[in-house]
């Protein structure tokens, strides 16, 4: 996740997904001061079970390197890391159905033995019956829930191959199918298809006084021109550029909302242009009477080429159209911004509003910040007589 969230720019998802996967850790693997009640757990975990454990690491590490190096035919070669599939779809296809089989038998095998490990471990001679009686019931009570998720996110796997979900059992998807409604369990969808495969696709919006010449409109965080490097944005996410990433995957008939943003741009709305970038924006003193839009296909280029991107005309996306033209065909369209009213909504557009200030420097110098507290306390706590 973090070489994803290095090189991706993926706002805060990367975050979220760091902080899943402790979920993965064990007690032994965090600090004790995170879990002071687990003395009694320390001297379970013995030096050769532990060794046993880093020396299963080591393997599953060495397997899925080797693998990787095989079928993707990783060589090295004239200063370049060179690689070539050698499998086809048909070959996934079948390695996928039997993994999907794998992965759920290895899930119930491993969810039974961490089940009956955690009854175990309630086992304590030193415990009084009645703490016995509340930690078997404690992890009887999560033992049901942890099954229940687990019978319910099994059908999330199936997309993955079209060839196990008709043999998935009926109870299984009206299961499913009734805890969708609260969001509980969900397939991981973020970029589970790649995109970008033959150049990223990009929408391009055009503007012109007079029907021509045309000016592009640039945003703050998404190609555009391509002689300029974008920002970093992690973690903040620029919602508008975020959209139009994914507007440019589809057409307009499925982004209605692109027809707002070109309303605004048409009559200069200023909720509008705060969302693209003033310091490039060519109709600051007057709007433009025209817009339009275009998609381009972006690659990077070479090291020594004097541009960040190149880029290839793929279609007309938005065809030309005017301010009168969208209120004949739509009526009023207005960009407002509906406050949700909390204190920290307000707070946020005081600061953005009085100093201008980007929305990724906000958010870290607010995780900054709070990292200089945390590393002040464990100072502190250490020397107390600093404090003084």
């Amino acid at each position: 996740m973090v070489v994803i969230a290095a090189s991706g720019n993926y706002n805060f998802f990367n975050f979220l997904t760091a902080v899943l996967s402790f979920a993965c850790l064990e007690d032994c693997d965090l600090p004790s001061r995170f879990l002071p009640y687990r003395s009694w757990k320390k001297d379970s975990h013995s030096a050769v079970l532990r060794f046993f454990e880093i020396l299963f690491n080591v393997f599953i590490v060495a397997f899925i390197a080797y693998w990787t190096v095989n079928l993707f035919s990783l060589r090295v070669g004239d200063g370049k890391i060179l690689s070539k599939i050698i499998f086809n779809f048909n070959d996934f296809e079948v390695f996928t159905e039997k993994a999907t089989y794998a992965a759920v038998y290895l899930a119930i095998f491993m969810l039974m033995f961490e089940s009956i490990y955690a009854f175990y471990c309630c086992f304590v001679p030193s415990r009084s019956f009645i703490s016995l009686v509340w930690s078997c019931l404690q992890v009887l009570f999560f033992v049901v829930v942890s099954f229940s998720m687990f019978y319910v996110s099994v059908i999330s796997l199936t997309p993955l191959t079209p060839n196990v979900r008709p043999i998935v059992p009926k109870q299984l998807r009206d299961a499913h199918r009734f805890m969708s409604n609260y969001h509980i369990v969900n397939s991981y969808g973020l970029f589970r298809h790649m995109t970008g495969v033959g150049g990223r696709p990009e929408l391009v919006i055009e503007g012109s006084l007079e029907n021509g010449p045309w000016k592009e409109i640039e945003f703050m965080y998404k190609p555009g021109a391509v002689d300029y490097a974008l920002p970093w944005s992690a973690p903040y996410q620029p919602r508008l550029d975020w959209q139009m990433w994914f507007a440019a995957l589809g057409n307009i008939e499925y982004n209605p909302w692109l027809h707002g943003l070109m309303n605004g741009i048409l009559n200069n709305q200023p909720e509008v242009l705060d969302l693209l970038d003033r310091s490039r924006y060519p109709f600051i003193k007057k709007p433009p009477k025209y817009v339009r839009g275009k998609l381009y296909r972006y690659s990077y280029t070479k090291p020594n080429s004097k541009h960040w991107w190149s880029r290839t005309f793929a279609r007309d996306y938005y065809q030309p159209t005017s301010a009168a033209q969208l209120k004949e065909r739509f009526g009023t369209l207005t960009v407002k911004r509906t406050p949700s009213g909390s204190v920290l909504e307000r707070w946020l557009l005081y600061l953005r509003s009085s100093s201008k200030v980007p929305g990724e420097q906000v958010c870290w110098a607010i995780g900054l910040s709070l990292v200089a507290i945390k590393i002040g306390n464990i100072f502190t706590a250490k020397l107390p007589l600093l404090c003084l």
